[in-house]
């Protein structure tokens, strides 16, 4: 008798362990991913034909149009990787994210058709900027308070504006605001195609902060060519056009063409000239809703103002010559000192407030920011003997390009004739000062508004064999990142900065002090350049050092810059015009070298220089509190000219300063080591 195989017995299932087993295959093989699709090609430079899904059944990749209908399908023994472009059948796919849908849509039948209804993020953590929609819970997990309701300021202003203004300061998070916001409507408001435009420097910036915050859920388009613009238009491939300002005019009838639904505006005070061309343009796409992002507000001047309100909500103010008439004229004239009457003025003033506040928005300093403790030290040096006989012998022709002549011989006199020496106030102290700081283990980045000071600056470096990485307006765009990044996670010692080379993306923590070698007339300028190190993401106390020349045009325009700063707008914020308002004696004032340790603080005060702190007397009329506060905040550019109104306002402005002789500062042991050493006129300081 034949031995028959062995059969092991049958497993007999439960339909409890089928089911368990059933489910778990689907969990762990179901997935759906977003993608792009294109049909196979030769040709070089490929575009995509669509949006679309795949979904992946256990070994079975199925691909999908954006209406749900399916292109093709196929079966693979391995899954592929989606880290590249890989092929299904006739098509080629490029995988943007996996979906993961908070809720399932839920769909109402309207006649014989489906409606689909925005999806809810069904969360009790989620944050609801209405009853239909709510920011990405992902996105709400990364955003501040400030920077939430920012999002929720701008999506509300949307639905009842045509446009608003998040006039944020530099460092506040404008940039992730904008995208929560993007990210928000796209996915839940039927919003599809968003322009971008900002300084070309920004735009590979504006590319990094989407990839950082949403992970490049959204497709961008960056080229400006004519023939990339309309292929945006046309297929729904990308969401997002990024442009530069100068390509508007070159590209209008292409972008004139596409149906953008949201228009965002980067460094958007360069829209303050009703007659800039930029203006026109943008203005003739007819976008219907639009942001403007910018962190240095418009100047004192509420022309400018009214250009930007005019263009993100047309109609919400009057005409231009009743707007004159009834908000120009009485708010100008209450700012004048001696107005007697200002209450016309203050009327004005809150009924422009009033009109305008539901879609402007402005935050300054550290709202909502965790920020480490800051010192900011004004360094007065005397100038060499070589500095003051070419100050001194210098013509009074020409006056404003004396100006940059004047401040390079600050800087240093080699800048105005290369056969002369290297050595200047500002120098000497600088030296030491690198010296003490990396002895201390401390990263410096040093700025100057001059690309030939820079260049100077680079050869006393390398003759301190120091490491350093340097950033003007000649380096490449798409390199910045890339030096801020080494710098901010190696140890190299220095960053040499251009102050107009800044912009989104210049943060550099990796540094604690940062010298800002000459200043600028516009005080922006300078202010946003000390934020470069303090900022979110900064671990350690920092040390800002102000260089000025005693006497000279440096400590001028430093005055000039408090003066311009108390020109208050409470619109927007504050800025300077620059030197239109100067007359003749100005400009003498600023070629008279005086023979000073400190012209600033001979101009508001006489104290022994040991730590005190100005006081600022109150001049109003004792019997009008109002009044008071009415002749501290309000200062006229006419009455900058009177000596006492001057010294008013610097006084105003430095208020939290202390001033030291010296051998009598106390507020930086780095500091300390090299005033032991090198001569300094006079140190203020304030810490906070």
């Amino acid at each position: 008798m034949l031995n028959k195989p062995f059969k092991p017995p049958r497993l007999i299932k439960t339909k409890e362990i089928e089911k368990e087993e059933k489910e778990e295959k689907v969990l762990f093989e179901s997935k759906v991913l977003s993608v792009q699709w294109r049909k196979k090609t030769n040709k070089k430079n490929k575009t995509w034909d669509g949006d679309g899904t795949i979904q992946i059944n256990n070994h079975e990749i199925i691909l999908k149009s954006e209406e749900n209908k399916t292109i093709t399908r196929k079966t693979y023994n391995k899954l592929p990787s989606f880290d590249d472009v890989i092929s299904i059948g006739n098509y080629e796919i490029e995988v943007e994210s996996e979906i993961t849908e908070p809720i399932q849509k839920k769909t109402k039948l309207v006649g014989k058709k489906t409606k689909v209804v925005p999806l809810v993020y069904d969360s009790p953590n989620a944050i609801k900027l209405s009853d239909s929609i709510s920011i990405d819970p992902i996105l709400s997990q990364k955003l501040r308070s400030h920077q939430v309701e920012g999002v929720k300021f701008l999506y509300q202003s949307l639905e009842s504006y045509s446009g608003c203004l998040l006039a944020d300061e530099m460092g506040l998070g404008k940039t992730l605001t904008a995208i929560t916001t993007i990210y928000t409507l796209y996915k839940q408001a039927d919003y599809k195609k968003f322009l971008i435009v900002c300084p070309v420097t920004l735009i590979n910036n504006w590319k990094a902060e989407f990839k950082k915050w949403i992970n490049n859920k959204l497709s961008i388009q960056s080229s400006a060519e004519k023939s990339d613009i309309v292929n945006f238009g046309r297929y729904n491939v990308y969401q997002i056009l990024i442009i530069n300002y100068e390509k508007l005019s070159t590209c209008f009838q292409e972008l004139s063409n596409v149906k953008f639904d949201l228009l965002v505006c980067d460094e958007g005070h360069r829209l303050k000239n009703k007659d800039s061309k930029v203006l026109q343009n943008l203005t003739s796409l007819n976008i219907p809703k639009r942001i403007i992002l910018t962190g240095t507000p418009i100047q004192n001047e509420l022309l400018e103002f009214y250009t930007l309100v005019n263009f993100l909500n047309p109609g919400v103010l009057p005409d231009l010559k009743t707007f004159q008439k009834k908000f120009v004229c009485p708010i100008t004239r209450s700012r004048d000192l001696h107005c007697i009457d200002r209450s016309p003025g203050e009327e004005a003033t809150q009924e422009l407030v009033n009109l305008t506040s539901q879609f402007i928005l402005r935050r300054t300093g550290t709202a909502g920011l965790n920020l480490t403790k800051k010192t900011d030290i004004l360094l007065f040096v005397p100038p060499t003997t070589q500095q003051i006989e070419l100050l001194k012998s210098a013509e009074f022709e020409h006056s404003f390009q004396l100006i940059n002549t004047f401040k390079k011989i600050c800087n240093s006199p080699y800048l105005h004739d290369n056969s002369l020496p290297k050595a200047s106030g500002k120098i000497n102290i600088l030296i030491p000062l690198l010296i003490e700081c990396i002895a201390n283990k401390e990263k410096i980045v040093l700025i100057s508004n001059y690309t030939s000071t820079l260049t100077l600056l680079e050869e006393i470096i390398k003759k301190l064999n120091f490491t350093f990485l340097r950033l003007d307006g000649s380096t490449p765009n798409n390199i910045r990142n890339k030096l801020v990044s080494q710098f901010n996670n190696s140890s190299i010692n220095i960053f040499l900065l251009s102050s107009k080379s800044g912009g989104m993306g210049i943060n550099l923590i990796g540094a604690s002090r940062l010298i800002l070698f000459d200043n600028d007339w516009n005080p922006s300028v300078d202010l946003q350049s000390i934020s470069r190190i303090h900022r979110d993401g900064q671990l350690k106390p920092c040390f800002i050092y102000r260089l000025f020349t005693s006497g000279c045009i440096d400590e001028k325009i430093f005055q000039r810059q408090l003066l311009k700063l108390k020109l208050s707008s409470r619109f927007l914020g504050n800025d300077s015009d620059g030197i239109n308002d100067f007359d003749h004696e100005d400009l003498k004032n600023l070629f008279n070298v005086e023979n000073t340790i400190c012209n600033t603080h001979d101009l508001i005060c006489d104290c022994a220089g040991t730590g005190e702190k100005v006081e600022v007397e109150n001049e109003a009329d004792e019997e009008d509190e109002e009044e008071k506060e009415n002749v501290k905040d309000w200062i006229s550019a006419k009455d900058i000219k009177d000596d006492n109104v001057k010294k008013r306002a610097v006084k105003l402005a430095l208020n939290d300063y202390q001033h030291f002789k010296p051998e009598c500062f106390n507020h930086d042991e780095v500091l300390e080591k090299v005033l032991k050493k090198i001569k300094v006129s006079f140190v203020m300081s304030k810490v906070s």
